[in-house]
């Protein structure tokens, strides 16, 4: 497999990951390092855009307090909650690239799950049929 299908698997995987999160009305920060790349975002593009600056990002998934009853007290119209995270690691198997994740995720992020054991699927059958 070459570097640039690896890459564009793990892309696709972490936009499923992250588009799982979105729909549910999650705020999404990419934290990279020490400094978060982007904060509070629901901009898919935006947030593709900042992974990969390193060899893993972690995903923290808020959701905001005011969009839920009852609504944030006033003056708080940027209160959020966190609510877990998504490891990222690249460079291994592209379909593993979700390393981890909170545990409350699971059942969120099962078309992503579905997507990366496809791949492994079809990548591994096609490995076997080249022999």
């Amino acid at each position: 497999m070459t570097p640039a299908l690896a890459e564009n698997i793990e892309k696709a995987i972490a936009a499923c990951a992250i588009q799982c999160l979105l729909n549910a009305g999650y705020e999404i920060t990419v934290w990279p390092t020490d400094d978060a790349t982007i904060r509070s975002s629901t901009d898919l593009d935006m947030i593709l855009a900042c992974l990969r600056t390193t060899d893993e990002d972690e995903i923290h998934a808020a959701l905001r307090t005011d969009r839920h009853e009852p609504p944030a007290p006033a003056g708080y119209p940027e209160a959020r909650m966190y609510s877990g995270m998504i490891r990222l690691i690249y460079g291994n198997e592209p379909w593993n690239v979700i390393a981890d994740s909170s545990a409350h995720f699971i059942d969120l992020l099962k078309p992503a799950d579905q997507l990366a054991t496809a791949i492994e699927e079809v990548i591994t059958q096609q490995e076997i049929e080249a022999q």
